[in-house]
């Protein structure tokens, strides 16, 4: 609403203008909450519908709406010129709306089936909620970071936050998925732990491959001195170098303990698939390589035109592109 130029000029820094908005989002969420929660607890005296449907459905209504607000606060970084705004605007409208058609078919599909995975007697059912509410409380954190790096000057750190934040997801979700074999032992949760975390980080590292490394003197004296500091830290500094191998180091861990616990669930007698470390080691080269090809070719664009860090994401999906239609052309000979 014509607001960010006059927030700017405040002594509030970038993340608390993201919070504050988001904030009052939240607000109004709840505002439609208080007045739709009663109509639809309603339906209980209908009966049919147990009280665990009702609450579950409207705690996951408040978690997405707020997840959703995170999202549009980020789109509404993205530029500042008036026709791209439009665009995005009726890309995040779209997208609003399938969100909305996805959201209402899975609740049904929860009021249909009371038994799992909303039986509140049930220690998966719970399992899977507190799995799918650390996933959201993580997203939602880096959606807000990623806004609030967007909308700050020039030379500030804009990429350690988010790098701390993607590396406690990947442990979030290595943790949960060993959580699955071991319960289960069945070596096909880490097939999906590979092949998920492939695309997670070819997705992030797409982003941090376009980062610039600039930063203003202030910052640099923010950041870590010590010779103990800088093997820690370096890999969490702006800069595609950085980025690059911040991304091949988290792969690489993911890889590494998906393979040795596939290793160990063979010990154990664990039932899957005996090819999974070809399967983990070809993502990881896949992934590891099409982002080097993209960075490389990112940086040949940025030395004769003003390629936007945007562009280096656009880059791996085009190469992507080009690699299978490649492969197709030559299987077809």
């Amino acid at each position: 609403d014509g607001t960010f130029e006059l927030m700017s000029i405040t002594s509030l820094n970038a993340r608390m203008i993201v919070t504050g908005k988001l904030a009052s989002a939240v607000l109004q969420i709840l505002l439609y909450a208080s007045a739709l929660a009663p109509g639809i607890s309603f339906t209980y005296l209908l009966r049919g519908v147990d009280v665990a449907v009702i609450v579950f459905v409207l705690y996951y209504t408040l978690l997405l709406s707020v997840l959703l607000s995170a999202a549009a606060l980020l789109v509404a970084t993205l530029s500042r010129a008036r026709h791209w705004q439009v665009l995005m605007s009726i890309i995040l409208i779209a997208g609003l709306f399938l969100a909305v058609f996805a959201w209402g078919m899975t609740s049904s599909q929860l009021i249909y089936m009371q038994d799992w995975p909303i039986n509140p007697a049930s220690d998966a059912a719970w399992t899977v909620h507190t799995a799918l509410t650390c996933g959201a409380v993580s997203f939602g954190v880096l959606i807000i970071q990623a806004a609030a790096s967007r909308i700050t000057f020039a030379g500030d750190n804009r990429s350690t936050r988010q790098r701390v934040t993607v590396a406690v997801q990947f442990a979030i979700w290595v943790g949960w998925i060993g959580y699955g074999f071991w319960v289960t032992k069945d070596t096909h949760w880490l097939r999906t732990m590979q092949l998920v975390a492939g695309c997670y980080a070819a997705f992030v590292g797409a982003w941090f491959i376009g980062e610039s490394p600039s930063l203003s003197p202030r910052v640099r004296r923010e950041l870590p001195r010590s010779v103990f500091g800088r093997i820690l830290f370096t890999l969490f500094n702006p800069g595609s170098g950085t980025g690059y191998l911040y991304t091949a180091a988290t792969l690489t861990a993911v890889t590494a303990v998906s393979v040795g616990l596939h290793v160990a669930g063979q010990a154990w007698g664990a039932s899957g698939n005996a090819g999974f470390g070809t399967f983990a080691v070809l993502i990881w080269a896949y992934v590891l390589s099409y982002l080097g090809l993209a960075r490389l070719v990112w940086l040949l664009c940025r030395r004769s035109l003003r390629v936007p860090g945007e562009m280096a994401p656009l880059l791996l999906v085009l190469l992507a592109i080009l690699g299978i239609a490649m492969s197709l052309a030559v299987a077809a000979v």
